[in-house]
């Protein structure tokens, strides 16, 4: 099967999520993955 490759980069303004009742929260107030980029998120067993 051959590659699929991205044609566009992903913009990404103002975007933040919280679970209720947390004070940890994820948060972007500007950020982009330009084509070819690979994107990455972790963070502690169990938060997601």
């Amino acid at each position: 099967m051959p590659e699929i490759k991205p044609e566009q980069a992903i913009s990404l303004e103002n975007v933040t999520y919280q679970y209720p009742k947390s004070t940890s929260r994820l948060s972007f107030p500007q950020w982009q993955v330009a084509q070819g980029e690979r994107l990455f998120l972790y963070g502690p067993s169990g938060s997601g």
